[in-house]
């Protein structure tokens, strides 16, 4: 009898002894179960925010990109020189004697650095030509617009090889980005 009491006693004991094992082991499951959806809230958050950040960078990198094409379409200050010996070659392209005459560089708006330069050109040469040019001048890659064009024929001048002179008067915009001070 005394040997059973002792194997309950000692079965009572593993029972218990697995029973807090079990009850300690579904203690950590749902703890590690609470850290767990810690985590992932953790992570999900993280991952939004990512999200969030890779969006903007891709927003940046393109709005950069758009700053730099609109940039691209005024003439910079520095590089009027240059501008202007373009237009008098593209006048001599086109078959055209040309003359600028006034320049005009007008004051930016406040909070901008985008003025418009004001050109009068003088033109001489068959029709044909000085509207070339003139599309020339309504293609450029830059912000600009064309004013005015008056066209008058030269009656005085004997045609040369049938040809028609002709006189033209522009005027032209071109909008330009003041140096930066």
């Amino acid at each position: 009898m005394k040997a059973s009491k002792t194997a309950i006693t000692i079965l009572s004991i593993l029972c218990l002894s697995l029973a807090c094992g079990w009850a300690f082991l579904v203690y950590k499951a749902y703890s590690y179960k609470a850290e767990i959806a810690e985590a992932s809230v953790a992570a999900k958050e993280r991952l939004a925010e990512s999200s969030y950040l890779a969006s903007l960078r891709s927003l940046i990198k393109e709005e950069k990109e758009d700053i730099e094409e609109i940039e691209a379409r005024f003439v910079p200050e520095e590089e009027l020189p240059a501008f202007v010996e373009f237009l008098e070659e593209s006048a001599v392209d086109a078959g055209i004697e040309a003359t600028l005459g006034s320049l005009g560089l007008a004051a930016a708006a406040e909070g901008s650095s985008i003025a418009p330069l004001s050109i009068s050109i003088s033109a001489k040469g068959p029709w044909a030509s000085i509207v070339r040019f003139v599309s020339a001048l309504d293609a450029l890659p830059y912000a600009s617009k064309i004013e005015s064009v008056s066209m008058t024929k030269i009656e005085s001048a004997t045609p040369e090889k049938g040809v028609v002179a002709w006189n033209a008067r522009i005027e032209f915009v071109q909008y330009v980005e003041k140096a930066k001070k």
